[in-house]
C-alpha cells in the first residue's frame, strides 16, 4: 500500500508542535494546567485522528517506521525534525529509487507554525575516571566544526548554534538549515514541563491516552476528555 503522509501521533517533543500549529499546546507555560480541553487543542487533535480515519492518507498516528515507509517508497511524505536530513544525506545514492526533497512545515489556520525545542544532554559523571578529557570532548561537541562536521557524518541535527544553521558549508548539505532559521527567527519555542516535575508522569499519561483515540479503543470526544482529566490529575499531583 501507498500513504499520503505519516505523523507522529505521541511524544511531548511532537504533539506539542501539531498543537501549537492550531493555536493550543498541551499544557501551560508555568506547567500547572492541562490545555488538552482547549477548542485550539482538540482542532489539532481532530487533524490528527482525522488524517488516519477520515481521509485515510495515514495508517496509523503512530510513528512507527515512518522514515522506513518513506525510504522504501510507500509514503510520500512525513513529519519529523531535520535529523532525518542528514541520515539521507549520508545514505548512498545508488540506495536511493527517487528524488527526495525537506521543506518546513506549513502554518495552520491562524497562521501559526508550531515548534518545540529539541535537546539532548551529554553529562560527565561524578566518578568519571577522566573527567578533564570528557569535558574536553563535550567541549568539542558545542563547537562550530562538530555542528558542521556530525551532520555531514549522518549524526542528526546541527545542535543549537545560530551560526551553525546558517553556514554555507552545512546548507550545501540542503537549505532546510537555513529555511528553518528564517522561518524561526526568534529560535523554536520552549518545552513546557510539569510545575510538579512529573515530566515523565504526564508524559506517559499523555501518551496511553492519546493512543487509545488514535486506535479507536475510545470515541474522539470521551478519549479526548479522559486525556484530559488525567493528564490534569497528574499536573495536581504533590510535587515530586
Amino acid at each position: 500500500e501507498i500513504w499520503g503522509f505519516r505523523a507522529n501521533g505521541g511524544g511531548a517533543e511532537h504533539m506539542a508542535s501539531y498543537l501549537r500549529t492550531f493555536g493550543g499546546n498541551f499544557m501551560d507555560a508555568e506547567g500547572v494546567k492541562c490545555l488538552f480541553d482547549q477548542d485550539e487543542s482538540i482542532q489539532a487533535l481532530r487533524w490528527l485522528y482525522d488524517l488516519q480515519h477520515e481521509y485515510e492518507v495515514d495508517p496509523c498516528i503512530c510513528g512507527t517506521d515512518t522514515a522506513n515507509n518513506f525510504t522504501a517508497g510507500q509514503v510520500g511524505c512525513f513529519n519529523w525534525t531535520t535529523g532525518y536530513t542528514a541520515t539521507f544525506y549520508a545514505q548512498p545514492a545508488e540506495e536511493w529509487t527517487f528524488e527526495w526533497d525537506v521543506m518546513v512545515p506549513p502554518v495552520g489556520p491562524t497562521g501559526l507554525r508550531g515548534s518545540q525545542v529539541s535537546a539532548a544532554a551529554f553529562c560527565i559523571t561524578g566518578n568519571s575516571a577522566h573527567p578533564f578529557e570528557a569535558f574536553q570532548v563535550l567541549d568539542f561537541f558545542s563547537t562550530k566544526e562538530d555542528g558542521i562536521e556530525h551532520v555531514f557524518f549522518g549524526a542528526g541535527s546541527p545542535g543549537g548554534r545560530q551560526d551553525v544553521w546558517e553556514s554555507e558549508e552545512l546548507n550545501s548539505i540542503h537549505p532546510i538549515y537555513r529555511m528553518h532559521a528564517e522561518a524561526f527567527p526568534d529560535g523554536p519555542q520552549p518545552w513546557y514541563r510539569a510545575a510538579n516535575a512529573r515530566v515523565g508522569e504526564f508524559s506517559d499519561t499523555m501518551n496511553n491516552n492519546l493512543q487509545a483515540i488514535w486506535t479507536d479503543s475510545i470515541g474522539f470526544d470521551e478519549g479526548v476528555t479522559q486525556l484530559y482529566t488525567l493528564c490534569q490529575e497528574v499536573l495536581d499531583k504533590d510535587p515530586l
